[in-house]
């Protein structure tokens, strides 16, 4: 009898179904552009239970520069945007009328890369999360999850190559040569009004890899002082509603008049 009852529970924890993981990932997780241009990488949380969170991405700034964010502003209607030098701060959460609690794979927004590198052999850098980059619930508490750091990288800049061959006015064949200008290897711009449970299949396209392999430039060490200055989580909140009281006095007062 004790073995029958042994042999169900090991049958019932092998049957179980396995809890998701819960996930911060950049896609693509590797991206690149050629020098002077720009890519776009989104930013996808896969959760459950949460309302927001704060993001501290770290980069190579002599590599890359963050130029652009633009959130899911259908899914997280409240957020913020900080850039510093080889660091940009990211804030997003839900508010009503959808659920303050949220489930499944979204897009938190996009981000745009540009590659300031004019180094011969290209370079590359990590897209790295850091402390104190955290997902909350609807009341503060932490959400635990797997960062999955990225990486970008900023290609070599093109030779000159031949473009096309016309002949002589004596028959002969005459090579044209010009120096091979930079094209944009940005992807599509992500849907950031679609609707929610969208995978990131639908959204993003890879950028090509090159073959090259570029000096790797390791993300930059902040100091516990740095992540200090950054303004938090609760405090952009609490600024947002210092304004809205600060717009329920001004008008009324405007009526009292």
């Amino acid at each position: 009898m004790g073995k029958v009852i042994l042999g169900m529970l090991a049958l019932a924890i092998l049957t179980a179904p396995v809890a998701a993981q819960n996930e911060v990932s950049l896609v693509p997780m590797q991206s690149s552009a050629t020098y002077s241009n720009t890519v776009e990488v989104a930013l996808w949380l896969n959760a459950t239970g949460f309302q927001g969170g704060q993001i501290d991405l770290t980069y190579d700034s002599s590599c890359a520069n963050v130029t652009g964010w633009k959130r899911n502003t259908t899914n997280f209607m409240i957020g913020g945007w900080s850039h510093y030098d080889g660091r940009d701060w990211i804030t997003f959460a839900t508010m009503g009328p959808q659920p303050v609690s949220l489930s499944g794979d979204y897009m938190i927004g996009a981000l745009t890369i540009h590659c300031v590198s004019e180094s011969e052999k290209g370079c590359e850098t990590p897209l790295a999360f850091i402390t104190p980059s955290k997902i909350i619930d609807d009341r503060g508490n932490t959400v635990l999850a797997t960062r999955k750091d990225g990486t970008f990288r900023c290609l070599a800049l093109s030779s000159a190559s031949t473009i096309a061959q016309k002949p002589s006015s004596d028959g002969a064949s005459v090579t044209h040569t010009e120096t091979q200008t930079s094209h944009s290897t940005s992807t599509s711009t992500p849907n950031l009004t679609s609707t929610p449970n969208l995978t990131p299949s639908q959204t993003l396209t890879p950028s090509p890899i090159s073959t090259a392999s570029p000096p790797v430039s390791s993300a930059p060490t902040i100091s516990p002082e740095g992540e200090k200055e950054l303004p938090g989580f609760e405090a952009g909140f609490t600024l947002l509603g210092l304004l809205a009281i600060s717009y329920l006095i001004t008008k009324g007062g405007r009526k009292n008049e």
